[in-house]
């Protein structure tokens, strides 16, 4: 039904190009039938950016998903005069990739709705792939919940799969110019045993390029894109099945030592990764699909798209009623900052956020913040971008800055609320009344997952300059422990961390756990070995060195602190 050459139709002042056959399922007398399944119910919106939404259309006799590209601005027309309209060269690729047998969802149509001449509105329609879901979602959602043995399995396959998928992209000349797990779609048969049980296939395809076989600079820069997203998923052990199988099948190459240039790989992807991260960290201040922005006379808020209005309403009129109303419920009471615990729907009180306020006690301090970022902002900016780089904190919600002449040195935030989870001080001092057997067990699973977390930090080259146990979330259940960072208004971002900057951070850690003299060397070394693990191939992993560092950074902060007569917090 799809085979042919597409057919030209002109319906509702849109030039179609149909393939034979799916004319009667697609359009009516009035165009695209849109309108219906959205009011049927058939079509729902899968994914919404500036100027695409994609929606999914569930029909009796089959599945599709539509892509409408809306061109906004002088600069997107001129690139469509230029380069054609995204739909058109989408389509074109698929075709030639289904030419050189590489999977891809079938091409339905694509259709162009001029206005004054130029090409305003397009429209690109393929066929689903039935019981296909994107490797992402599978890696994070579906991986994780597989029993321990299909679990294992899973993770020795698919790294093998992806490979020959990827060296029989670059072998037809295939060069796709966004490749990560959210491009790439899988469909597993793992009954039938073996690789060949799992289906791969591209999508997302207006940035394809088609030509002869990818040399080995080219293919390089495509691994690199892949593993900055993929690498940081999966351990050195799958990294490296996937290395041998993609040189196994491609023995045209003829490539020096494969455990030096994967070692170059891992090192260009996450240099890549880092620069890919900092260039979306300022969204978040942005009116985008994610975020909102909203300036008035009072001030200016930033939050997140789907929260409800009457908290925005609130923030703007005057943030100081949430004080009051949640003053029984202080968190945290200092005279630079406050926090207190509010109901984000006061009517139904179904969802909960810390809600804290900035304050600068220093006259000159207050008047620096005229003109440089709050501490409300900043929050709000290294909050999302942890959470971008998968480092576990609560979500930022909303972020209010007045202007300085109404309060100087003020500014509030609102983060999600974590429930059940306390500070590590608190757990620390739950866990010195359970039994000696089962403190030492959940100790080891704190160290471990405590260790993960702050490699992952470093992993970034980000530096938490207050690193301390009250900074620290813990939330403990059914068996696994959970860490988070709070108070990350500290944090900064630097193009190259290095080992003293990471030892300090450490022994700022290191010198609050002088509270629990029954953490053992042992607990901390078992912290330091899964820190250590985490760490990039590139940094020092010497743990004995970091022992040492850490050592004699904690004793200066302790002596520092009984000097000035400070209990270390």
């Amino acid at each position: 039904m799809t085979s042919g050459s597409p057919q030209p139709l002109r319906l509702a002042g849109t030039v179609w190009q149909v393939q034979p056959g799916w004319e009667h399922v697609l359009f009516d007398q009035h165009g695209l039938r849109l309108a219906q399944w959205l009011a049927a119910g058939e079509a729902s919106p899968v994914k919404e950016g500036a100027g695409r939404v994609v929606y999914r259309v569930d029909l009796p006799e089959t599945q599709l998903y539509l892509k409408c590209y809306r061109l906004r601005g002088l600069r997107a027309t001129s690139r469509t005069l230029l380069l054609r309209s995204p739909a058109r060269r989408e389509h074109r690729a698929a075709r030639e990739l289904i030419q050189r047998s590489v999977p891809t969802s079938v091409p339905l149509a694509w259709g162009e709705r001029r206005t004054l001449g130029l090409a305003s509105e397009h429209f690109f329609v393929t066929q689903a792939i039935s019981g296909a879901i994107t490797l992402a979602d599978y890696v994070d959602n579906v991986l994780p919940r597989l029993a321990p043995q299909q679990q294992c399995r899973a993770r020795r396959e698919i790294p093998v799969a992806l490979a020959r998928f990827c060296a029989a992209l670059h072998q037809a000349g295939i060069y796709h110019d966004d490749l990560h797990l959210g491009n790439i779609l899988i469909r597993t048969a793992m009954d039938h045993g073996g690789a060949d049980g799992i289906e791969l296939y591209l999508i997302d395809l207006p940035r394809v390029r088609v030509g002869k076989p990818l040399d080995w600079p080219q293919s390089r820069h495509n691994l690199v894109m892949l593993h900055s997203d993929w690498g940081r998923h999966v351990s050195r052990t799958e990294r490296w099945r996937f290395w041998r199988a993609y040189l196994a099948a491609r023995p045209e190459l003829q490539l020096g030592d494969p455990r030096i240039l994967a070692a170059d790989l891992t090192a260009r992807s996450r240099c890549y990764a880092l620069r890919l991260a900092r260039s979306r960290d300022k969204r978040v201040l942005r009116t985008n699909r994610s975020f909102l922005v909203q300036r008035c006379q009072r001030g200016t808020l930033w939050s997140i798209q789907g929260l409800p209005p009457e908290v925005g309403e609130m923030l703007l009129a005057g943030p100081e009623a949430w004080l009051r109303l949640a003053g029984h419920r202080i968190v945290k009471l200092s005279h630079r900052s406050m926090v207190v615990r509010v109901d984000l729907t006061p009517s139904s009180g179904a969802c909960q956020a810390a809600f804290k306020r900035y304050r600068t006690p220093s006259l000159v301090k207050r008047l620096l913040s005229m003109v440089r970022e709050s501490r409300a902002r900043r929050a709000w900016r290294m909050g999302h971008a942890l959470l971008a780089r998968g480092i576990a904190t609560p979500r930022p919600l909303a972020a209010f800055e007045p202007r300085a002449p109404l309060a100087l040195g003020e500014s509030y935030l609102a983060a999600e609320w974590l429930p059940g989870a306390m500070n590590l001080h608190e757990y620390l001092w739950q866990l010195a009344e359970l039994p000696a057997a089962q403190r030492a067990q959940q100790c080891r699973l704190l160290a471990t997952a405590l260790g993960r977390l702050l490699a992952k930090l470093h992993w970034w080259n980000a530096s938490h300059a207050d690193l301390k146990a009250c900074n620290i979330l813990v939330a403990d259940g059914q068996g696994d422990v959970q860490t988070a960072l709070v108070d990350v208004e500290s944090v900064r971002f630097y193009r190259h961390l290095s080992l003293a900057r990471r030892a300090r951070d450490l022994a700022r850690l290191a010198a609050s756990l002088q509270a629990h003299p029954w953490v053992t060397r042992t607990d901390r070394l078992r912290f330091l070995r899964a820190y250590v693990g985490g760490l990039p191939a590139t940094a020092q992993r010497d743990w004995r060195n970091h022992w040492q560092l850490i050592r004699g950074f904690a004793a200066r902060i302790v002596g520092r602190f009984a000097r000035r007569g400070q209990i270390v917090a």
